[in-house]
Formats: structure tokens, sequence, C-alpha cells
């Protein structure tokens, strides 16, 4: 068992260096934020009572499971896993305002994670034609507020070893909101988040391709091979 452990903490480690090779840098541009717009995003975004330092604070994570088992749809479930998803970065914001670096690191993959719930519950809605509009322009609202705590974690972060979380975080708010954009065409152009990562991933493509080797013989149409003799 520790052996099977050990292979999938050193195929996670490797996938992480594949996708973030750069440390110690942000891939992701969040948009500044002013202190009023991360204070009002502090005050939309849900309340917390318990930080995860909190030694009670796994009655929290019970109550969120049990009252997710309870919605009635994916449409729910999405818009409950939504809520969540704010929660768990507020929670990151938080928890660097105590100092607590360690505590922000799961925190952010708890965000992560609770957006690929979002995602995937979006998307199964839509393959039971369930109504995603409303929630869709809801959750375009919100995603404002998250684009800020981003920015407010970044400022935060400097000087700790959280950018790897970071990018992954981001990551993920990346590809929650291209599937809302799916559902809802335009929505991604109101973050500057993604539209600044399309102009680098539009930059990369249009990069020219490497030029031949210097000595590489080309033959036109027309040309015949010559013999060679030694």
């Amino acid at each position: 068992m520790r052996i099977i452990s050990v292979c999938l903490l050193v195929i996670f480690a490797v996938l992480v260096l594949i996708v973030f090779p750069v440390f110690g840098q942000i891939n992701y541009h969040f948009p500044e934020a002013s202190e009023g717009q991360i204070n009002e995003a502090v005050a939309k975004i849900v309340p917390i009572r318990w930080l995860p330092s909190h030694p009670l604070y796994f009655l929290i994570r019970a109550k969120e499971t049990f009252s997710r088992s309870l919605q009635p749809s994916s449409v729910k479930r999405a818009e409950f896993d939504f809520v969540l998803s704010g929660k768990r970065l507020k929670e990151v914001y938080m928890l660097l305002d105590h100092g607590d670096s360690g505590g922000a690191k799961k925190s952010l993959l708890r965000y992560s994670t609770k957006l690929e719930d979002v995602g995937r519950q979006l998307e199964k809605a839509r393959s039971q034609n369930q109504d995603v509009a409303a929630l869709v322009a809801q959750m375009a609202d919100g995603f404002k507020y998250q684009e800020v705590f981003l920015f407010a974690i970044v400022q935060k972060a400097q000087g700790s070893d959280l950018d790897t979380n970071i990018n992954i975080a981001g990551a993920s708010f990346v590809a929650t909101i291209k599937i809302v954009n799916n559902i809802s065409p335009g929505v991604e152009d109101r973050f500057k988040t993604i539209v600044e990562a399309k102009l680098r991933e539009s930059s990369a493509s249009a990069l020219p391709s490497p030029s031949p080797e210097v000595g590489t013989y080309q033959a036109s149409p027309s040309a015949k091979p010559r013999r060679i003799i030694y």
C-alpha cells in the first residue's frame, strides 16, 4: 500500500512539473483590484464561521457534504459547488492574513477541486437539458469577486512558496469560465485573466517554425539527386 502511495505522489509531482515547469512565477495575470473592491469581495462571498485551522472545522465540511447530497438536480449541485468554491478562496485569503501558508496551500487545492465539480455539474445539467441560463448569469458576476480574491491572494503570498498552487487555482479558474462561456458566449471577454491568457496562447501559436538546420539538403521538385562518389 505504501509503495502505491509513493508511486501516486511521484506521478502527481511529475504532472505538476510538466504543467507548471517554472517555479517562483505566477503564470496568470489577475487584474489589479483596489482595497474597496477587495473589501466588497470579502462582504459578498459567503461568511466563514471557522477556518480550516479550527479544531471543529471538520464539522463544517461534514455539513457541506450532507447539504450537497440533498441538492435535487445537477443545476442545484453546480450552484452549491460554486458557492463553496468562493468559500474556499475566501479561506485562502483569511489564512494568509493569519500567516498560515500551509493551510492556504491546501485550501487553494480544495478551491480547484470544487471548480472542477462546478464544471462537471454544469456539463451534466446541459446533457440533461436542464435550464442553466439563470445560474450562468449569476456565476459570471460571482467569478468577478473570485478574480479579485485571486489578485489579493497573489499580493499576500509574495515571498511565499504558494506559486505552484496559485497556478493550479488559476488554471481551474480559466477552465471553468471557458465552460461557462460555451453555455453563454462572450462571458470570458469580461475577465482580463482570460483575455490575456488567450493573447499569450495566440502569440505562442504565431511563432515561426524553426528553420532547417544549416547544411541540410532540400531538393526542389525538379531537382535530381546527384550521385556522390567518395
